[in-house]
């Protein structure tokens, strides 16, 4: 009995979830289909250059990301086309639910400009009903100190091969990330306030608790999840809210190595989670 209960919160939790999903998607998508700032072939004038449409590289939230050639410089580029009134309604009805910031990489980038490690962004323009953002294809590495991305999934991990063929796994989109500060003297981590409900079904559970956190400790949870779903191909489980009390998924797959890894990484304590740093 006590088994099918937890399968049946299971079940009404990713119903639940999809439910949410599909319904910010049809909110949304009559938004969008409103207008389209870009079509594939055509060109968009910003302004250090123009940049050609080159292909879609997947619907965001609130537009669409484009992979776009810069016709001066040659380079490739994200260009990000935001649509504003999308914007505007979500702003006027917040949800705790949906913490996604809409410009993230302008937000950032003062503090992401100049790291080694980091996509930087080339430029932002607007149009009538549009905002455009143009930066590199992807950030590789770690999220730099002061910074947690707090959506550390497997979409937000991109495979970029290099000019000399090598393959790296990089982040992009910080859309959930949040700025936090460290003390001085000690270079402890301070806590951020609640602010939504970040990092999807793979959130770690002092998020459920509504109150203050460690930040980084969450991409830390994050990073473990998804480590497990790369390594099994299944989650390790749906949901981390002790209310639910949903079970792990067991598998005899993983060495003692990725096990005590994708662990340490998802200690119950944030105090105690390996760092992504």
């Amino acid at each position: 009995t006590k088994a099918s209960d937890t399968e049946t919160l299971k079940r009404h939790h990713a119903a639940l979830g999809e439910a949410l999903v599909l319904t910010v998607q049809a909110g949304l998508q009559d938004i969008l289909s409103e207008s389209s700032p870009v079509e594939l072939g055509c060109d968009i004038t910003g302004g250090r250059e123009a940049y050609h449409i080159d292909g879609h590289l997947q619907t965001a939230i609130f537009g669409d990301v484009f992979r776009a050639t810069g016709l001066v410089s040659g380079r490739e580029f994200a260009l990000k086309a935001i649509n504003l009134e999308t914007v505007s309604r979500l702003e006027r009805s917040p949800d705790s639910q949906l913490c996604e910031t809409p410009m993230s990489e302008v937000c950032f980038s003062e503090q992401m400009r100049g790291l080694a490690h980091v996509a930087q962004m080339e430029e932002h323009f607007s149009n009538e009903g549009h905002h455009f953002v143009v930066s590199e294809l992807a950030l590789d590495g770690a999220p730099p100190q002061g910074l947690a991305m707090q959506d550390v999934s497997l979409e937000n991990m991109l495979v970029y091969i290099g000019a000399d063929g090598k393959c790296e796994v990089r982040l992009c989109d910080p859309g959930q990330a949040v700025a936090y500060a460290v003390d001085r003297e000690t270079g402890a981590e301070r806590h951020v306030p609640f602010h939504g409900f970040v990092g999807k079904q793979f959130r770690p559970p002092e998020i459920y608790a509504e109150g203050t956190y460690l930040a980084s400790k969450v991409d830390s949870w994050c990073l473990g999840w998804s480590a497990f779903y790369l390594l099994v191909a299944q989650p390790i489980f749906f949901s981390a809210d002790p209310r639910v009390h949903d079970a792990d998924y067991a598998s005899p797959t993983l060495s003692n190595p990725a096990r005590d890894f994708i662990l340490r990484l998802m200690h119950e304590d944030p105090n105690q989670r390996l760092s992504v740093q």
